[in-house]
């Protein structure tokens, strides 16, 4: 039997900070973050760097430009910064970097990483793998846009029947139609994600447009940083989505996870989902069963098929999502390998008229070696469904328009 869990709003964020690496700071950025200090209460700057005198000389130039001297913190880098990130749990910090040690703080404190390209010889890591910010004023929107993105489009929260926590979230709305658009923005933008997301558009500013917004969202939203093992719901076909890859690494690496390997290999091809009869039914998960299995990075070596996955903490990540059928085997998997928590995360979900309700199925997959191709005479049995609330929050689709100003 799913329990619900009871409660109506996800736990936020309390406080904001944005740690500068010194060599980022001139007079043009000053004078934008003192409009973000103006229109943000709860947000503080702090200056890093190993040497005093170039902390000293960044805070008198954002004091100059008229920032109050109780909101600019000097800290060094190092333990000191890092001991200051960990003492501070219910705040977000957003780390603007030029050099490899600022990705290493990023990721050491699951910070977001902003990389600062107006610098020069901004260095292999940070460019990689930080948000790009082309100027002090490109900067100033990206943390705007940031600070402003605290709401999921789609939540389900429920515990399954072996105990198992279940959360699934919705990025943004995956419905394009006219009728379901808050702005004209908000459509141009979620068209052009579509169009890489599903049409392998290899479009790199909407990528990172589209990975600014998913981490904003996990920012903002503290139980992400439970998270230990990154994977990505498996497509149709055996081939790998490479730009779904492209983001769960980008993820694994921002938020600390350790294995890249794949966790979920779709060894045998399936209709598209949107093809497929039956959909929101057992048959429709069964197949699923039928055509993934786990990959050796979550099994012990040695006899038997016990899971290192016991006890922990697992995100999937998929692009869109209707009915949640793919989440729920992939569930299914994860909770019959004793996993203490599973986060779903959709980048879009599409949403049908009037629908308020989640439809939990648990199945008995306790005589199956889940790291194996099984069988498709094998018989699995579905031992409850239920359905639990969902909700959806409208006024996440108004920050989805806002990434269009970038």
């Amino acid at each position: 039997m799913a329990t619900a869990l009871q409660e109506d709003v996800p736990v936020r964020v309390q406080a904001h900070g944005v740690i500068l690496n010194c060599d980022t700071v001139n007079a043009k950025l000053a004078k934008g973050l003192r409009t973000l200090i103006l229109e943000n209460e709860q947000l503080e700057l702090i200056v890093m760097s190993h040497m005093a005198k170039k902390m000293e000389a960044a805070r008198n130039l954002l004091v100059m430009a008229g920032i109050d001297s109780r909101r600019v913190l000097q800290k060094c880098r190092g333990d000191d910064m890092r001991g200051y990130i960990h003492s501070n749990q219910d705040s977000m910090f957003i780390v603007v970097g030029v050099v490899n040690e600022d990705m290493h703080l990023a990721a050491n404190t699951k910070s977001l990483l902003i990389a600062a390209n107006w610098c020069p010889q901004v260095e292999e890591k940070v460019t990689t793998y930080g948000i790009p910010a082309r100027s002090p004023d490109n900067l100033e929107n990206i943390i705007r846009i940031v600070l402003n993105q605290r709401d999921w489009f789609y939540r389900v929260g429920y515990t399954d029947h072996k105990g198992v926590q279940v959360k699934i979230y919705g990025l943004t709305s995956a419905n394009t139609f006219a009728k379901y658009l808050k702005t004209r923005e908000e459509g141009q933008i979620a068209q052009k994600i579509q169009n890489v997301l599903k049409d392998g558009d290899d479009n790199e500013e909407v990528k990172h447009k589209l990975l600014l917004h998913l981490l904003a969202a996990i920012q903002h939203t503290p139980e992400f940083r439970e998270v230990e093992d990154w994977a990505i719901a498996p497509s149709s076909g055996t081939s790998r989505n490479e730009i779904l890859w492209w983001l769960k690494e980008h993820l694994r690496k921002l938020m600390y996870g350790r294995k890249e390997e794949q966790m979920f290999i779709r060894w045998s091809d399936v209709p598209k989902a949107r093809h497929a009869d039956g959909r929101n039914n057992t048959g429709f998960i069964k197949r699923d069963f039928k055509s993934i299995k786990l990959s050796s990075v979550g099994r012990y070596t040695g006899k038997g098929s016990k899971s290192k996955l016991k006890g922990r903490v697992v995100c999937i990540i998929d692009d869109y999502t209707t009915s949640g059928n793919i989440f729920e085997a992939l569930r299914n998997m994860l909770s019959a390998c004793g996993v203490k928590k599973v986060i779903c995360l959709a980048i879009g979900k599409f949403r049908h008229p009037r629908e308020s309700k989640y439809k939990v199925q648990n199945y008995d997959l306790s005589g199956f070696d889940l790291f194996q191709e099984m069988k498709e005479e094998a018989q699995i049995n579905l031992v409850g469904e239920e359905e639990v609330d969902v909700i959806f929050n409208e006024e996440a689709q108004f920050e989805l328009g806002r990434l269009n100003s970038l």
